[in-house]
């Protein structure tokens, strides 16, 4: 069992969905789906070689509350970080709390339309 009170970073869940933008035009958005508290905890860090640059690249444990429908495709976005979910686990298969194992993401997000959901 999770103590609650450890779930204090306000996270948003997204997933692409379709949109049509001003001109009229079909376009891919990342939507957020669900806002909600969780858990996140930096696991490990390393650092590799793309296109002749150095770069990092951290892997994140996120716990959070469950709830129905979370696949690998959707992303998380806590504040300005993006994270690309790399395994879900159902703890203990009881449906009360997901643990997730993540990365941080190299999109931008200014490069990104989000719509929050009616939800």
């Amino acid at each position: 069992m999770i103590n609650v009170g450890r779930l204090r970073n306000r996270i948003n869940v997204l997933t692409w969905t379709e949109s049509e933008n001003e001109l009229g035009q079909d376009t891919t958005i990342l939507k957020i789906i669900k806002t909600t508290w969780a858990e996140i905890h930096p696991l490990k860090s390393r650092e590799y070689i793309e296109a002749n640059m150095l770069k990092n690249k951290t892997t994140y444990k996120i716990t959070l509350r469950w709830f129905d429908g979370l696949t690998e495709e959707m992303f998380i976005e806590y504040g300005k970080k993006l994270f690309s979910i790399t395994s879900i686990c159902d703890m203990e298969m009881k449906h009360k709390y997901y643990e997730l194992i993540c990365e941080e993401t190299t999109k931008k997000k200014e490069k990104r339309e989000m719509e929050e959901s009616d939800d």
